[in-house]
């Protein structure tokens, strides 16, 4: 590179989410500064999933958004839209399944975050944000991860949840959750007759010692736990093992009480059909077990997901049919409910509202004529009932479409590919309303998400993976059509891409089928593609992509024994069209390959293991790869199995070995930094490197990308050589609206680097300018 690189990042935001640029500040230049930041107009998603109100014209209600972050809607049903709904950026796939409000002001809402621990959010909604949520380190002995499904109190001081934890087992958590630890969690150890297994879905109580908990047992049993949690155990568990007549299995999803010796249970049975339990639990048997049959009218089926009542004889329980519209069953559930007492609403007849479909997946009363009802439609957006349930009608459905950077759009950077500072490509793919893949073009810097066009010419579930272009007007990107089976590529202009088809790769060789990770083409008629095949080996393609529809030159390489008998190719970079290098590992992430030399003659030949030693943790692997020449290159990835750290090695790839790679740390995370959006391989690890880019002309700079164990972006720049013994940066937040992110690959031009990631906010490019 010319220039020496400042040390700021430029990002914006695009595609499918929202647009924003983040411009150096000069007075700060390690930090970001904003400039622009307008919400996009296509729809983001959501969902919402537990319910509690503590008034008439006060309730609360949680989710999730499609940036996986928790969703809060709070205040008076009658006014909710999407002004009033508030996500809680604590990031890495966290979600909320359950709330319960003591008062307008005090409430817990429970669920899971990105590290697999239990999430617990306290206090008065309406300030709830990151700092009020709480991860509970949930400790080795409940295997290191669980959920928290369900949550009620009588105080702000004296509450109970349920769930069930990687040791496959349910656990059940009561007190003051404020003070909430691995120490009062307990698990409730199911035996051989339970399957040695099992979940608790539902609690209620009705007071602080007589509780009653739902869910299931590994041989798909209903599964009831009822009494005092505080003394609960595998003996008072009562499994209702469920014969032919109810399909020979079932499942209880919620339960509510209303007085210690009146409770309903509902759920769903293996027939399809919803399934109510009701009466007293102390007293509960498999003769209480009731099967409500749906026919015609609703689609043949249901199931009842969430239950309420305000006495013991006026009970509502909501869920879905079979034609996948809302269920509503309600009255007095001691005479047993059938489909006399069922209402479904046929959204087929709304002209398309709602996406034609919709499910109820929470319900809260404080009265028989206010109720509030939560759930998601089919256009993925949240959806709510409130009112009267007894005259809700179809007409009373409400959608809370939201859109923009607010609320998220999941979008996976697949290329980002620039030959000059204002000419890149960018072709990526979402996961939104719809799904699909869309590219990029142009100068970066003025990238907004109307400049996303969708390559609605693909084939329904055809996804690029990875993509290169040779020049401006000529691209080439591949990855894998599970329509059809197997590889696809794209080639051609990428202005025609919205159009462009793509063409699934044959090649009986291996098994009919590819997923192609990674490509670079050194001229318009010369790519080299890599990823592995269905017989899980790694997988070679060169020569023209015009010729790649008929298998081109396709080679599998089958691994031995000896390399775990298996593998994948992650990165391939070629400073000719005889001159390459691939990298990736063998086995399940056991040790990093590479292969160097004419990709048209690769064999098992040319594989190289680097077996890592103690110092990087015995496993390892190569994620991305970058060379200046055929005996100078960059290759990156993370090593150390479990707890995995960042990992380097560079100079001529023939001779590299453990000994020449390195691990980097990371420097610690402060008030300001960007916080992480995916969960990825482990909570113990450190951080990985996802990609790596040098100048095309030196061997002294480079820019690495990746991110921490929770995700949230990480990168160093400058000369290879010296990196050893530094710490990967991180860049800080600014912009309130975009608080998670993670850079994933990387391209340099001869003054300026930029990168591709994922945001909260939909697809994320960064830049980083020399100076």
């Amino acid at each position: 590179m010319s220039a020496r690189v400042l040390a700021a990042f430029v990002v914006v935001f695009v595609a499918f989410g929202a647009f924003g640029i983040l411009a150096a500040d000069a007075a700060n230049p390690g930090g970001f500064s904003p400039v622009v930041n307008p919400l996009s107009q296509l729809p983001a998603a959501g969902v919402l999933i537990g319910t509690s109100c503590p008034s008439s014209t006060e309730c609360v209600s949680v989710g999730l958004d499609i940036g996986y972050d928790p969703l809060v809607l709070a205040g008076d049903p009658a006014t909710w839209g999407p002004d009033q709904m508030k996500p809680i950026p604590v990031g890495s796939r966290s979600r909320l399944l359950s709330v319960s409000c003591a008062s307008t002001t005090e409430c817990v809402a429970v669920g899971y975050d990105g590290n697999g621990q239990p999430l617990t959010l306290i206090g008065d909604p309406a300030t709830w944000g990151p700092d009020q949520a709480k991860e509970i380190a949930i400790g080795d002995a409940f295997g290191d991860y669980a959920v928290l499904t369900s949550i009620t109190c009588q105080s702000s001081t004296d509450c109970v949840a349920v769930g069930y934890d990687a040791n496959d087992q349910a656990i059940v958590l009561a007190g003051d959750p404020s003070t909430w630890g691995a120490a009062q969690a307990q698990e409730i150890a199911l035996g051989s007759s339970f399957g040695s297994g099992g979940y608790f879905e539902s609690v209620s109580c009705t007071s602080s010692s007589s509780c009653v908990a739902v869910g299931g047992d590994d041989i798909d049993n209903p599964l009831v736990l009822a009494g005092d949690p505080a003394t609960w155990s595998a003996a008072q568990a009562q499994q209702f093992p469920l014969g032919s007549g109810f399909g020979s299995g079932g499942w209880l999803n919620s339960v509510a009480c209303a007085s210690s010796s009146s409770c309903v249970a509902v759920g769903g049975d293996e027939n399809g059909q919803p399934l109510e339990l009701a009466g007293d639990p102390s007293s509960w048997s498999l003769a209480n077990v009731h099967e409500i049959t749906l026919g015609h009218p609703f689609g043949i089926g249901g199931e009842l997901l969430s239950v309420t009542c305000t006495s013991a004889s006026s009970c509502v329980s909501v869920g879905y049919d079979g034609f996948g519209d809302p269920l509503i069953v309600q009255g007095d559930p001691a005479t047993p409910w059938t489909a006399a007492q069922a209402q479904e609403f046929d959204l087929s007849l709304n002209g398309g509202t709602f996406g034609g479909g919709a499910e109820l997946l929470s319900i809260a009363c404080t009265s028989t004529s206010n109720c509030v009802a939560a759930g998601i439609d089919n256009d993925n957006q949240p959806l709510i009932l409130s009112g009267n349930p007894g005259t809700w009608t179809a007409n009373d459905l409400q959608e809370i479409a939201v859109y923009g950077a607010r609320f998220g759009v999941e979008s996976f950077p697949s290329s980002l590919s620039c030959t000059s500072n204002t000419s890149c490509i960018d072709i990526s793919s979402y996961f939104s309303v719809g799904e699909g893949s869309y590219v990029l073009q142009g100068d970066p810097a003025t990238w907004d998400q109307a400049e996303a066009v969708k390559m609605d010419g693909l084939n329904p579930y055809a996804f690029v993976e990875a993509g290169d272009c040779p020049s401006a007007t000529y691209c080439v990107a591949v990855g894998w059509d599970d329509f059809n089976g197997g590889a696809m590529v794209v080639a051609g202009d990428p202005s025609t891409f919205d159009t462009a088809t793509d063409a699934t790769i044959a090649g009986a060789a291996y098994d009919l089928g590819a997923d192609f990770s990674a490509i670079d083409c050194p001229s318009t008629t010369f790519c080299v593609a890599v990823g592995q095949d269905f017989n899980s080996q790694p997988v070679v393609l060169s020569g023209d992509p015009a010729t790649w529809a008929a298998g081109g030159n396709t080679q599998e390489i089958a691994l031995p024994h000896r390399l775990h008998s298996h593998g994948a190719l992650e990165s391939v970079s070629c400073t000719s069209e005889t001159s390459c290098v691939a990298v990736g590992y063998d086995g399940n992430h056991q040790q990093p390959i590479v292969l160097s030399g004419d990709p048209a003659s690769w064999t098992l030949a040319n594989v190289r293991q680097i077996t890592m030693n103690s110092m990087e943790g015995y496993t390892g692997v190569f994620t991305s790869v970058s060379c200046v020449s055929s005996t100078y290159c960059v290759g990156v990835g993370y090593s150390g199995g479990v707890k995995y750290k960042p990992l380097v090695v560079k100079g001529n790839p023939a001779t590299w070995t453990a000994l020449k790679a390195f691990n980097l740390g990371i420097a610690a995370k402060q008030s300001d930094s960007v916080n992480g959006y995916f969960e990825n391989e482990s909570s113990q690890g450190k951080g990985y490197v996802a990609s790596v880019s040098c100048d095309a002309n030196s061997t002294k700079y480079c820019v690495i990308v990746g991110g921490d164990k929770h995700g949230a972006p990480i990168y160093m720049s400058g000369n290879p050589a010296n990196w050893k013994g530094h710490l990967m940066s991180r860049p800080a937040q600014v912009i309130p609206s975009f608080v998670t992110a993670e850079l994933l690959t990387t391209s340099c031009t001869a003054t300026k680097c930029f990168s591709g990631g994922d945001s909260t906010g939909g697809d994320v490019v960064a830049s980083y300018s020399g100076g």
